[in-house]
C-alpha cells in the first residue's frame, strides 16, 4: 500500500480514508465482527483477496508440465543457459 509503484499511501492515511467510505463499516463488520476499520483488518482483507487470485498457466508452466513442443529450440537453449550459467553467475554475484 505504501509502495510508490502501488498505492503510494501511508497506511494510517489510507485507513482513515477507507474508514470514511460509505458502506465499508458494514462490510468490515460482516468480515471481522466489528465495523471498526484498522490497518490490521485492511491487511487481512487484502491478503484474503490476493489468495483468491489464480493466474492462467503460462507457456513456461505448460512446458514444465510436459508439453515439450511448446518451446522453440532457442527457447529451450535459453532456459538451459538460465538454469546452468546465468543462475550460477547470479548466485555467485550475490556473495
Amino acid at each position: 500500500m505504501e509502495d510508490l509503484k502501488e498505492m503510494n499511501e501511508h497506511i494510517d492515511i489510507a485507513t482513515d480514508k477507507i474508514a470514511k467510505i460509505k458502506g465499508y463499516e458494514v462490510l468490515f463488520k460482516k468480515a471481522f465482527g466489528s465495523g471498526k476499520v484498522t490497518k490490521e483488518k485492511i491487511a487481512k482483507a487484502i491478503a484474503t483477496f490476493e489468495r483468491t487470485l489464480v493466474s492462467p498457466q503460462s507457456k513456461f508452466d505448460k512446458f514444465i508440465d510436459g508439453q515439450s513442443t511448446l518451446f522453440s529450440g532457442n527457447e529451450v537453449m535459453g532456459l538451459h543457459l538460465f538454469r546452468t550459467k546465468v543462475s550460477l553467475v547470479s548466485l555467485l554475484w550475490c556473495f
